[in-house]
This record gives C-alpha cells, structure tokens and sequence, in this order.
C-alpha cells in the first residue's frame, strides 16, 4: 500500500473549490438550456437565460479570482488534508480527509 496524494487545502479554499463546482455546473446548464431555447424559437425566454449565462460567467469568474487568491495566502491555518491510497494496479481504493494545522 502506497501513499499517492497528499493535498493541502484551508477551510475557505474548500468552501470555494464547492462554490466554484457549483456555478461551473450553473454555466453548463444555462448552456444546454440556451441551445433548446434557441431551437424552439422562444426569443424571450433566450433573452433571459442569456442574462443569466452572463451572470453565471462573471460569477465563475470572480470565484475562480479568489480561489487564487486564497491559494496564494500562507500562514499557519486549519487546513483540510485529503490522503488516498494506490494499490499496485493503480485503482485507489481508500481516500481520507481530515483537518490539521500546518505551519509553512
């Protein structure tokens, strides 16, 4: 059993990584539902999902800014680890997360 991946992260990175996932899930399906509507011919309703598209955009945006940013802050934080584990054939089969203090 070997310890393949280590990864560091603070409690904001967590919630922001989520928040991200979120609005990145939001952008594709305004996408898919932009396709339909122009399909249809419903020009109201694409107008609309549009002006969200561009919100969900601006959003992603500015989430991914401080996904950075926070990336980017180092001092001595809670921190939640994530450890998995590799067999010999590659498949992981065990994965852990727990919070620690790491100083850097």
């Amino acid at each position: 059993m070997e310890k393949v991946k280590v990864q560091y992260q603070g409690k904001a990175e967590v919630l922001l990584n989520a928040l991200l996932d979120g609005a990145g899930e939001d952008l594709k399906l305004s996408n898919a539902r932009m396709v339909k509507l122009r399909e249809s011919g419903d020009l109201v309703a694409l107008r609309m999902e549009r002006e969200m598209n561009d919100i969900y955009k601006k959003k992603k945006s500015k989430l991914e800014s401080l996904v950075k940013m926070e990336k980017n802050v180092s001092c001595s934080v809670p921190y939640v680890v994530t450890v998995g584990w590799q067999d010999e054939d590659g498949g992981i089969f065990g994965k852990e997360s727990y919070v620690s203090n790491v100083k850097e």
